[in-house]
């Protein structure tokens, strides 16, 4: 029973034989049926690992926050658990951004992250972090990363849509 394996060896291969036999006193014969199995880490995706936002009207009297809902799905085997961690893991430290938080911080598969951006707390036209999400570990503590980039737009041009 594999059901509560919480950190199986990827790819560990697994082999047996299943055994029948009766009770009665009359039957002798046993039955023998090998398998073999492969358990591996239950799966985490992201649907995207890049993200790209423009918040507009952009200008030095921004200050409203904007929320941009529903960007990355969260896909994988049902059931698994995951936290989202701001900015990006490196030997030295975490950088994490101030302009940017995401929801939820964490979650199972089948949630969707969202974005908040703050004008405010950012003073270049692009800015760009990175969003880690984190399995649990059924997973084996898989990360994975999605690219966060934010243009702050001054104007916008508004094109028809031509069909037939």
């Amino acid at each position: 029973d594999a059901t509560n394996a919480q950190s199986p060896r990827p790819a560990q291969p697994y082999q047996g034989n299943i055994v029948i036999s009766s009770n009665e006193p009359d039957v002798t014969n046993v039955l023998r049926i090998p398998f073999a199995l492969t358990l591996t880490y239950a799966r985490l995706e992201v649907s995207t690992s890049t993200v790209a936002l423009a918040y507009y009207p952009c200008n030095e009297s921004s200050t409203q926050s904007k929320t941009f809902a529903d960007q990355v799905k969260i896909l994988g085997t049902a059931g698994v658990k995951f936290n989202t961690y701001l900015g990006a893991l490196s030997a030295a430290s975490v950088d994490t951004p101030t302009w940017l938080s995401v929801l939820p911080d964490s979650g199972q598969v089948g949630d969707s992250l969202s974005f908040t951006v703050d004008p405010t707390k950012w003073s270049k036209q692009t800015v760009e972090a990175t969003v880690l999400v984190k399995g649990d570990s059924k997973t084996g503590g898989k990360l994975q990363e999605v690219k966060v980039s934010l243009i702050c737009a001054t104007s916008q041009v508004l094109m028809p849509i031509i069909a037939r």
